[in-house]
Order: structure tokens, then C-alpha cells, then sequence
């Protein structure tokens, strides 16, 4: 029968009271702490309070009498990572101060703390190891000194934030005003404070003790993420199955595909249980899970791999990775250009809702019916975003295009859709002619809709590389307006490379244009004599217009 002992210990003793080393395993969450948020307070907390502060509790589990393993910790990952930063930030500000020799029994603790010499082969080991091999490549080089620059993983970019902020905040309380050098009196005093931290070290003798241990934890009113809360479900319903490493393994590569957004990855979850056919909240997210697949060792073998699945597909779908998604359908959406511009203006709109029946669409339908239907999805959440409305009532639509009592008409579940914003214009017109404006290298969607709005007035349906232009040229102006809506149109690239800056200069240019919406901005419109009213009055005319364009989409399904 597993047991849990409990240990009162300081931090300077876990290497003798409970293990040398230890792992963060798969069970856990990575390290998410906010440098201003929870690393300022933990660091403050110690700084403020006397030597034997207490810290709460680390929670293990054993490897196991006489084995030469790690023990695992299933809670404290957060804060016992934190207090390796905070020592290896200690011991940057000692070697940037040139204080080696003067501090040299500080470093040697440091040192102590971090790794040991294994008895057996004489190599050098690390105390605190990541399952996952980018944290624990990345922690390992912090604690070597020479992190390298490069794109980081966001747990790796996590530790950098983090581990800076603690030596910045450091210096502010243990470099002397005075003298601008380290008070060796209040280092060795900080570090005191940091070694004597109490802990209640609780070793669980077996992961079945530690599941419900972790369970026990969030009853109590712990925070935990709905990611951890699933992570554990999974697991611990495999507990003694043969197929609990092969789970284990799988739930690795499904974090690896969020490893630059834990974000996303908790919202995956929520959407992909929608694009199932039932709404749920994000609060009520594991409680279905749970509902639905406990004590069904088989079945939540099946759901791991369901879910694995749809990551793929899903985070193809939000990077607009066409070729990752055809090497998953044998090439079934082949040549959808058309397909990449919807989602690539998808992810300019930064909007995260639509991805749960655009899943279920993409897992369901023909090559045409999702095309089809992307277009009225993208068209509405497009209009929804300028609109104020619940973000709950078009969920409940889009969980009925995916369920199966509810799916068979879709043209009615659109038809609800069409409801929620068909009234809306003078709305959408007010926040859309203030919202939108160009941004530099941050544009997409905006060239988007003006691509549409040019080609709605006549002429050629497509460019061959198309940009955006300021009819009245952006250099030397500082007018707000300059950016606005108005004074925006779209021209082929070469053409607008060729363009002069003076309005009236363009007038050539604009006569020539195979377009007709680029003879009636010369026509209509007084840019070369009062451009702040032009681009106010073209702003309104031009959100009306692009209302009805995109209302139009989402009825038809046709972009052109």
C-alpha cells in the first residue's frame, strides 16, 4: 500500500533529507511564473523576512528505496525553479563585481546547491533536471553561464525573462548606492535567507499516491490549469496499465506541438472538445473530460490519440501551414491557395473563437464544402469583431455545426449567424472607421479587406503581389489620419514603387489603373485639396461597403 511521509527541511538540506537530485516530470506543468507578477513577490518575500522563512511544501515522488533514480516533483515546480534562478543570479552579480575570492564560500555553496560529483563515476550531475529537453538544455547552459541568443522555445524564453529580472531586482537591493559595488555583507545575508528557506518536503511512495496527491491539491483551491488537471486525468485513469509510458510519451510530443504558446495549447483543448459537438466554458472543460472518461482505461487511450490528431491539424490550421495539413490528408486540399489567404487573414485578425468549427469543417467536409464554409466562418467571426456581442452566443452556434443532432442543415446554423450581425452596421461602421488603420509589418488583414474592396468596385479579381497605399503620402505627415481607413487603397507593387509622393502627381497613375475604385478616389474625393475630410468621408463610405462585402460572403461562401 503506498504511503506519504512528510519532512520539515530547509532548503540547504533537501539533498540530504530527500534526494540529491530531482526531475520536473511529464505530470507537471512547465515553468510559467511572470517576472512582475509572482518572481517579484517570491523574491521580495524572502528579502523582507528574517532567516527560516516559510515557503510551503514540495511534494515528491519516491524512486524508489535503493535505487540510484531521481525523485519527482509534482508540485513546487514553480517555486523551487525560481530559487535556482535566484542563485545563479547571486552568483552573476558576485562574478560581475569581481568578488570571487571575498565570496568564494558563497560560490562553493551555489556550486553545492546545483550539481555534485556522482560517487560512482565521478561525473558532475545536475540537481534539478526537466523532462522536457529544451527547458533542461536551456536551464543547464543558465546554470553554465553562456545561454545562447537565439529563438527560444516559450518555457526557454520564460527562464531568460525571469532570470534577468532577478538579477536586475538584486542589484537594486544588494549594490550600495553609494558606491555603485555589491555589499558583501547583504549578499551573504540575502543568501542566508535563500539556504534557510523551510519546506515541507512530502515524498509519496508511488505515482498513484502523487495522482491523487495532485487531485487533492486543486480541491483544496490550488490554481491549477486545466491543461495540468487533464494531463493528470489521462494518467492517472492509466495508473498500472501497460500503456500508461505510451501515454505518458504521447501527452510529450502533444506539449512539444505548443511548446512556443501553453496558451494555445489550453485553448486547443477547450476548442476541440466544441468542434465535438458540445459548448463548454473553460471552467467546466475537465470536469466533461472527466465525466466522460472515467474509469475507461481503452477509451481514454483513444481520446489522447484524438487529440493528438487535431493538434496537428489545428495548429496547421492557425499558422496557415497548408503543407503540414496535406502531408496529414494525403494532399486532399492540394492547390488551395485561396485557403492559405483566408487563414493567413484569420491570424492577422488575432481572434480565436472561429477555430473550433473551422477544426470540425476541416475533419468533415469535402475540399469544396470547406472552402465554403471557411469563408462564411472567417466573413462572420470578421464583422463579429467590430460588433459588440457575446462571445458565448456564437460559441453555442459553432459548438451546433459540430454536433451531430444539430449539424445536418448547416445552412441554418449559418442563418443564426447571419442574425447576430445582420442589423449591426451603423455598429460595426462606428468601431471598424476607428479601429482600422495601417500598422507597419502588421497589416495582413487590413490588406485583406481593401483587396476585396478594390475588386468589389470592378476590374482584375487579384494581384499578382499586391501592397497597400497612401493616397496621401505617409512620409513627413504626423496627422492621425494619414493611417486611417480612407487613405488606404491597394496597388501592384512595382506600379507603387514608381508612384511620386505628391497627390496630384498620382493622378496619371490612378487614371491608368485597370480598377475602377482608383478612378473614383480621383473622381469622388478632394485629396488634393482637403485630405482630412476626404479620408474621413471616404473612411464611412468605405466601412458601409465592406459591411456588405463580407455580410455577402458570409451568406454566399464566395470571396470573389
Amino acid at each position: 500500500m503506498g504511503k506519504i511521509i512528510a519532512k520539515s527541511v530547509s532548503f540547504s538540506s533537501i539533498s540530504r533529507e530527500i534526494s540529491e537530485k530531482y526531475s520536473i516530470p511529464t505530470l507537471q506543468r512547465p515553468y510559467v511564473w511572470e517576472a512582475k507578477k509572482h518572481v517579484r513577490k517570491f523574491l521580495y518575500d524572502i528579502y523582507d523576512n528574517s532567516e527560516e522563512y516559510f515557503i510551503g511544501s514540495l511534494v515528491f515522488v519516491s524512486s524508489g528505496e535503493g535505487t540510484i533514480g531521481r525523485e519527482e516533483v509534482i508540485d513546487g515546480q514553480q517555486r523551487i525553479t525560481t530559487i535556482f534562478l535566484i542563485l545563479f543570479a547571486l552568483r552573476s552579480l558576485i562574478i560581475k563585481q569581481s568578488f570571487e575570492k571575498k565570496l568564494e564560500d558563497v560560490l562553493r555553496e551555489i556550486n553545492s546547491f546545483a550539481r555534485y560529483n556522482d560517487s560512482f563515476d565521478n561525473q558532475e550531475i545536475i540537481r534539478l533536471k526537466f523532462s522536457d529537453k529544451n527547458t533542461d538544455d536551456y536551464f543547464s547552459m543558465i546554470l553554465k553561464k553562456d545561454p545562447p541568443d537565439k529563438t527560444l522555445t516559450e518555457t526557454q524564453e520564460k527562464l531568460k525573462i525571469n532570470f534577468h529580472y532577478i538579477v536586475n531586482e538584486l542589484e537594486k537591493v544588494l549594490v550600495s548606492k553609494k558606491t555603485n559595488r555589491v555589499d558583501i555583507l547583504e549578499i551573504k545575508k540575502y543568501f542566508n535567507k535563500v539556504k534557510t528557506l523551510q519546506i515541507i518536503g512530502i515524498i509519496c511512495s508511488d505515482n498513484t499516491i502523487a495522482y491523487e496527491l495532485f487531485e487533492s491539491l486543486n480541491a483544496t483551491g490550488l490554481s491549477l490549469a486545466n491543461v495540468d488537471l487533464i494531463k493528470n486525468f489521462v494518467l492517472k485513469q492509466l495508473k498500472g496499465n501497460q500503456l500508461v509510458l505510451r501515454a505518458e510519451k504521447k501527452w510529450a510530443d502533444l506539449e512539444e506541438i505548443f511548446s512556443e504558446s501553453r496558451g494555445m495549447f489550453k485553448t486547443f483543448l477547450r476548442h476541440q472538445w466544441i468542434s465535438s459537438g458540445s459548448y463548454i466554458n473553460h471552467s467546466g472543460l475537465y470536469s466533461a473530460v472527466e465525466a466522460k472518461y472515467k474509469n475507461s482505461g481503452s477509451r481514454i487511450v483513444l481520446y489522447l490519440e484524438e487529440i493528438f490528431r487535431d493538434a496537428i491539424i489545428y495548429t496547421s490550421l492557425r499558422n496557415a501551414n497548408l503543407e503540414a495539413l496535406d502531408k496529414l490528408v494525403g494532399g486532399k486540399r492540394n492547390d488551395a491557395r485561396q485557403i492559405k489567404e483566408v487563414l493567413d487573414f484569420l491570424r492577422f485578425l488575432n481572434v480565436d473563437q472561429v477555430y473550433a468549427p473551422i477544426l470540425f469543417f476541416y475533419k468533415k467536409s469535402t475540399k469544396e464544402d470547406f472552402k465554403k464554409y471557411i469563408n462564411r466562418l472567417v466573413a462572420f467571426q470578421f464583422l463579429y469583431k467590430y460588433i459588440p456581442g457575446s462571445p458565448s452566443s456564437a460559441e453555442k452556434i459553432f459548438a451546433d455545426m459540430s454536433s451531430p443532432e444539430k449539424n445536418k442543415d448547416q445552412n441554418k446554423n449559418f442563418q443564426r449567424l447571419e442574425k447576430l450581425v445582420k442589423n449591426e452596421k451603423d455598429n460595426f461602421r462606428e468601431v471598424f472607421a476607428e479601429k482600422a488603420r495601417y500598422k507597419e509589418g502588421n497589416s495582413g488583414d487590413l490588406q485583406f479587406v481593401l483587396e476585396r474592396y478594390v475588386f468589389s468596385k470592378g476590374g482584375p479579381l487579384s494581384f499578382k503581389e499586391p501592397t497597400i497605399e497612401h493616397i496621401i503620402n505617409q512620409k513627413g505627415k504626423i496627422n492621425k489620419e494619414i493611417h486611417q481607413l480612407g487613405n488606404l487603397t491597394i496597388f501592384e507593387k512595382d506600379v507603387n514603387s514608381k508612384m511620386p509622393d505628391n497627390v496630384k502627381d498620382k493622378i496619371p497613375f490612378y487614371k491608368k489603373s485597370s480598377y475602377s475604385e482608383h478612378k473614383e478616389i480621383i473622381k469622388k474625393y478632394d485629396f488634393d485639396k482637403n485630405y482630412i475630410k476626404s479620408i474621413k468621408r471616404r473612411t464611412e463610405d468605405m466601412s458601409d461597403i465592406i459591411f456588405d462585402i463580407f455580410f455577402k460572403i458570409l451568406r454566399s461562401g464566395k470571396i470573389k
